[in-house]
């Protein structure tokens, strides 16, 4: 019984075979938007950081929106598992009141990124070794731009109509403000589809803001106003435009490394809801997907992974914790899977292509 799916675009598919895979052929980590879903990943994470890129030279740039940010956060430290260790056993202590409005919520969360990323490891982020985090996040306009629930959520019902029409109309609200990694320049920047996008280089006094408007979801967190460096304004969770990472990454050579919670790649976060959006082919070209199978999944506290549905789903705090730790120590399979795939070789035999019925053409417009 096999805990994980490996699926390969094309041209990772040829490199694999013919080279099998190594940690420099990397060019690109790409992490999606997902809240307590990244305790699925956890163990992969310290795989890859802990163990997989320990000898790594040349720059990765990883990209990710909300929770992945943090993870690459997590990453770009000194010492990446304590980092990860940290943050997973303060995410599993997570304490709320009875009904916990907005203004708590961005407190608890604001702790957690304090554990995360203490103050005086955020030099080691900005100068790390090989790493060089982009952290997406949604500079909004219009009535998506106020803090009153009211406005807020005017604003994001005409969001929801525009994407409903179009993803390249929700251009009319939102703007893409990457803040990049002060060394490098990653392969997939400027972006090139329908939104305004900005590029912001990370300092000292920016990356905790940064960080903290990726995962400020609407309504449910406050929003993150005026972030030192960027243009004026109100930010949010940067999965509203980019939530599975459907992007052109431009990797000619190299890979895309995307391990995922899920096998489906939703491009915005309101595209969930809408089945028929898929993710393009060329954008999956290069990638490399790792993500739980279905029998990993029929192991886990209610047959899947933890997700912020769960506040609502269970009756109190404790069992839900109960069940997401259960979750996270069982989804340790797999990465005892993938090292041990790394270790026997046989990775090319376990690839998987990506169904033709999930994609969009690779020659389609965005309407």
């Amino acid at each position: 019984m096999s805990s994980l799916v490996i699926r390969a675009g094309a041209g990772a598919r040829r490199l694999i075979e013919q080279e099998g895979l190594k940690a420099d052929q990397i060019e690109v980590m790409a992490g999606a938007a997902g809240g307590p879903k990244w305790l699925a990943l956890a163990a992969l994470d310290r795989y890859f950081f802990g163990e997989f890129f320990a000898q790594r030279q040349r720059p990765l740039f990883t990209i990710g929106s909300s929770i992945s940010s943090w993870r690459f956060a997590a990453a770009a430290q000194d010492d990446p598992v304590a980092a990860f260790d940290r943050f997973e056993h303060a995410y599993l202590r997570q304490r709320y009141s009875d009904k916990p409005d907005a203004v708590e919520i961005s407190r608890v969360c604001n702790d957690l990124l304090d554990t995360l990323l203490p103050e005086a490891h955020i030099e080691q982020m900005l100068r790390h070794r090989y790493l060089r985090p982009n952290i997406v996040t949604v500079r909004c306009t219009g009535r998506a731009a106020h803090e009153t629930p009211r406005q807020l959520k005017a604003g994001l019902a005409a969001i929801a109509v525009s994407n409903l029409r179009g993803r390249a109309r929700l251009a009319r609200h939102m703007e893409r403000v990457v803040f990049h990694h002060p060394q490098g320049r990653a392969p997939f920047l400027p972006f090139r589809d329908a939104f305004t996008s900005h590029e912001v280089a990370l300092e000292a006094n920016n990356v905790k803001a940064a960080l903290r408007a990726s995962a400020s979801i609407p309504l449910l967190m406050q929003g993150e106003l005026d972030i030192p460096g960027a243009p004026p304004g109100m930010y949010r969770d940067g999965g509203l435009i980019d939530y599975h990472m459907d992007l052109d990454y431009r990797v000619d050579q190299g890979l895309v490394l995307f391990p995922h919670f899920s096998t489906r790649i939703v491009p915005g976060w309101l595209d969930k809801f809408l089945p028929w959006r898929k993710p393009h082919a060329h954008h999956l070209d290069r990638m490399l997907m790792i993500a739980p199978s279905q029998q990993m999944l029929a192991r886990l506290p209610g047959g899947k992974i933890p997700d912020r549905k769960d506040f609502t789903r269970y009756s109190d705090l404790d069992t839900l914790l109960r069940d997401w730790s259960i979750a996270t120590a069982e989804c340790r399979r797999m990465a005892d899977e993938w090292a041990e795939i790394m270790n026997s070789g046989t990775l090319p035999a376990r690839l998987e292509a990506f169904p033709e019925n999930s994609l969009a053409s690779a020659n389609a417009s965005i309407r």
